[in-house]
């Protein structure tokens, strides 16, 4: 997974008006591999979906490439999880609060962001909130985290799909990506400082999902991006004009929009020297993951190079709802960051998903389940009793042979276990401090 990455500061204020106080931010993110096994290392996602398979069942649709796919036992809290994870990992900083934003939450009527707090383990004095029901809400949070004092962790997730074999479940993509917040500090060294944002914003029904609907309702993407170039090139010019530069200075835009052929067109009018890679061949469109997502395998592909300087203009630019932007410059920090698993990396691992399997993990066909007892039911005492060990993985360590032990046995040394698999993620075999982690 992308994580480890860290920070930025932040001269942000709403829409292009910009404050004068600059905050460092960190950032981190977790993706997929375009194709991984339903236990295929350490990753958000699980699985893959070659496109070129989907016609031969659905008898329509498909596609070059491929998506990744969650698990049939992973949901985007799950995913998020995991990217907080690799965020936080290496970070010895104090999180202040936690933003989840996602548009497929596991739960309405309750916050998904307590799961993700408890599962990496912070203390209760950390708040944790909701960013949902919108792609915009992963960019909102970034901007909200950096206009506030104190440590945020920003946790995107989304889990992708459509009907069958329509453009939307082709292109879709499932992962994960976490941005940490904070003030540049030797245990999170800043990576790349954020030196404007620009924001504009328009009322435009372009995608949109009924509560209660498993798939969202698309308009004519033609109008979309003739109706969004105009706000994408006024949020644009804004940041530019914020930071005293101009497009020939940007080093590589980082584009995110609702599809992949409107975010290269938009790309191409950005008069930028490079465009990233907007992974839509191997990931696919992964929502308000999508735009972390993006910009934390540009910065680990920046970090790569040997020939890459501190000072790289990077712009974040996202399409949706209106247009956001965000400039940062990187650090020298940036040569020295390795995360566990780059993006590159998890993309690399893994087995295939078919297309069936895939239908039937989504809830589109109705298969024979399998020959098990059912879960047992809810129960809050049990949950709130077992909070630790239940989300976090909290056991304990026998002192003589070693041991570790899931619940905690009391009397006996506690330690946090780092697990390869369970309960629908992936984790790795590592850990830090006194404290195993899944």
């Amino acid at each position: 997974m992308v994580g480890g990455s860290h920070g930025v500061t932040l001269p942000l204020g709403g829409g292009a008006h910009l404050t004068t106080r600059q905050k460092p931010a960190a950032i981190a993110g977790s993706v997929p591999p375009c194709e991984a096994s339903s236990r295929g290392g350490p990753i958000s996602h699980t699985g893959g979906s070659d496109r070129t398979t989907i016609a031969a069942v659905a008898g329509q649709g498909g596609g070059r490439g491929t998506r990744t796919v969650a698990g049939f036992d992973q949901d985007t809290t799950t995913l998020g999880v995991e990217a907080a994870r690799d965020a936080l990992a290496g970070c010895a900083v104090v999180t202040d609060q936690v933003l989840f934003a996602t548009v497929a939450p596991a739960y309405t009527d309750k916050t998904n962001a307590t799961t993700v707090h408890a599962a990496v383990g912070l203390p209760a004095s950390t708040a944790a909130w909701d960013l949902g029901g919108s792609v915009r809400s992963a960019v909102g949070g970034l901007v909200m985290a950096a206009t506030t004092t104190g440590t945020t962790l920003v946790v995107t997730a989304d889990v992708r799909t459509g009907r069958v074999g329509s453009a939307e479940e082709a292109a879709g993509g499932d992962a994960a990506a976490a941005v940490l917040v904070a003030d540049d500090d030797a245990a999170a060294p800043v990576l790349a400082d954020i030196v404007a944002t620009a924001s504009a914003t328009g009322e435009l029904v372009d995608r949109w999902r009924i509560p209660g609907e498993t798939v969202s309702r698309t308009w004519d993407e033609k109008f979309a991006e003739v109706a969004y170039r105009p706000l994408v090139a006024e949020a644009f010019g804004q940041a530019l004009s914020a930071a005293g530069v101009t497009a020939a200075d940007v080093d590589v835009a980082v584009v995110a929009a609702p599809s992949a052929r409107m975010g290269s067109t938009i790309a191409k009018k950005l008069g930028v020297a490079r465009v990233a890679d907007d992974l839509s061949a191997t990931v696919g469109i992964s929502g308000a993951a999508h735009p972390l997502l993006c910009l934390a395998a540009e910065l680990e592909r920046i970090a790569a190079d040997p020939d890459a300087e501190p000072g790289r203009l990077v712009a974040l630019v996202h399409v949706g709802d209106g247009a956001d932007v965000v400039l940062m410059r990187t650090t020298a920090a940036l040569a020295g960051y390795r995360p566990p698993a780059t993006v590159a990396e998890q993309l690399a691992n893994g087995g295939t998903v078919a297309y069936g399997r895939f239908l039937a993990w989504r809830g589109m066909i109705d298969v024979e389940p399998p020959r098990r007892p059912e879960p047992s039911r809810v129960s809050a005492p049990a949950a709130w009793r077992a909070g630790k060990w239940k989300f976090g993985f909290t056991g304990s360590r026998d002192p003589q042979t070693g041991t570790i032990q899931l619940p905690a046995v009391t009397g006996v040394h506690r330690r946090h276990a780092h697990r390869h698999h369970g309960t629908g993620s992936a984790g790795r075999s590592t850990g830090h401090g006194g404290h195993v982690h899944r």
